[in-house]
């Protein structure tokens, strides 16, 4: 998508590293959007519900839409085609 940066990761609690990873892709671009790995993506990486995960970032002013990665990052970036 043009004027589209994505980033993800898991984001189990949001703290004040992923605030400034979103403002740095935002700025990249006129929309953001952020996936947020799947349970069954992140392994135990994941030791909050992925509900609760999408839920936190979605509350984020900077996030124009939020993902569920649910097989590979890769996968959802060849799907949505950001700029960035």
């Amino acid at each position: 998508m043009a004027n589209t940066a994505f980033v993800s990761g898991n984001f189990n609690v949001l703290h004040v590293g992923h605030q400034r990873l979103f403002e740095a892709a935002r700025k990249c671009a006129e929309r953001l959007i952020v996936g947020v790995c799947a349970d069954k993506v992140a392994g135990s990486a994941a030791y909050i519900h992925e509900d609760d995960r999408l839920s936190g970032v979605r509350n984020n002013v900077l996030v124009d839409e939020v993902v569920l990665i649910k097989d590979s990052v890769v996968d959802e970036i060849l799907r949505l085609k950001p700029a960035v």
